[in-house]
This record gives C-alpha cells, structure tokens and sequence, in this order.
C-alpha cells in the first residue's frame, strides 16, 4: 500500500488545459433590459497549441433572454503552450466568454441556466503558421460546466413622478422664500 502511494506522489502530474469563467461560480445577475456577461480564465499547460472551436449553450430559457458567445464568435481564442490567459468581460470590446441579454421583460428574481460546452483542439503546430496540421494533433475536445442568470430589480431608480413634483414644489417654495427675503430687505 505504501509503495502505490510512494509511486502515485512520484508521478508527474500529466499536462492539461482548464477553463474556468468569471465569476467562478458561474452565476450572474442582471436587470430586465440589459446585458451582461462572463469572463474567463484559460490555462494551456501544455505543449500544444490550444485553439477554441465552438461554444454551445443548452438550457436557457428564450423567454428569458439570448446568450452570444465572445470567445469563438467574435474573438477567436487560440493559446500557445504553457499559456495562461485571463480575460475579464468586457462588453463594449466584446471581450470575456460571451454574454446575456435579458429580456425587458423578464420577471424579477427568475432564473435561467445553461450548460455550456466548449469544444477545442490541441495542435502540435500554430494554427495559423506554415507547417499545417500533424499527426499528434488533438480533435474536439471539451470543457463543460454550468452558469445561471437571474433577473434583478433596478438599482439605478428612475425617480417616482410623486418624487419630482415634492421636489419640485420644495425648490419653488425655497426660490419664493429667498425672493420674498430679499425684497423686505430693501
């Protein structure tokens, strides 16, 4: 017994690629109307060149809302060996691992979840260099892990018509008070 577990700890630990989103747990939370999305973390740790082929998200509900993934579809992602790259979301840029776009009018504190399946390969030669493909290559191999959206009240509040009208009514009072002030002065 102590032998196998002598041998087990010996043992160098085989190389392999990981991809985890941002925020780990893979959840988020989003308001009606809006979009908002993942980032990722990919680690390449090994002596291949690692190349994103395809994300497919099964599970969310449409009447939620539509998912559109970044890391193939927009910004194809390729890592060369023993690479680590960290990328947070970032919608204006289009960066991260894709993004939610939720519904108007999607019911506040419903969720919906997806399993997401990301396909990639590993190539013994850059993808895009001259020397093509090679026999050790590695096709349509896959992460897959879940993540969730849940709609959210606003929290940036549009002011009730009841508020601006108090407020409103309050700062003529003041502008009238200060003018009336004035004028018994002189």
């Amino acid at each position: 017994m102590k032998l196998v577990l002598a041998l087990c700890l010996l043992l160098p630990t085989l190389p392999a690629a990981s991809l985890t989103l941002i925020p780990n747990s893979g959840n988020i939370n989003i308001e009606p109307g809006t979009s908002y999305g993942w980032g990722f973390d990919l680690n390449n740790d090994t002596s291949n060149y690692l190349l994103v082929t395809s994300v497919v998200a099964s599970g969310f509900d449409p009447l939620m809302g539509t998912f559109q993934d970044f890391i193939v579809s927009v910004n194809p992602t390729i890592l060369g060996p023993n690479t680590i790259l960290n990328q947070a979301y970032n919608q204006s840029l289009q960066q991260g691992f894709g993004e939610f776009a939720m519904l108007p009018g999607a019911p506040i504190g419903s969720t919906t979840g997806a399993t997401f399946s990301v396909t990639y390969d590993l190539l013994v030669n850059d993808p895009f260099g001259p020397l093509g493909s090679h026999p050790n290559d590695q096709y349509s191999l896959e992460f897959t892990f879940d993540g969730s959206v849940t709609s959210t009240a606003p929290t940036s509040g549009v002011p009730e018509p009841s508020s601006v009208i108090l407020t409103g009514a309050g700062l003529l009072c003041a502008a009238w008070r200060l003018r009336r002030a004035n004028s018994v002065r002189c």
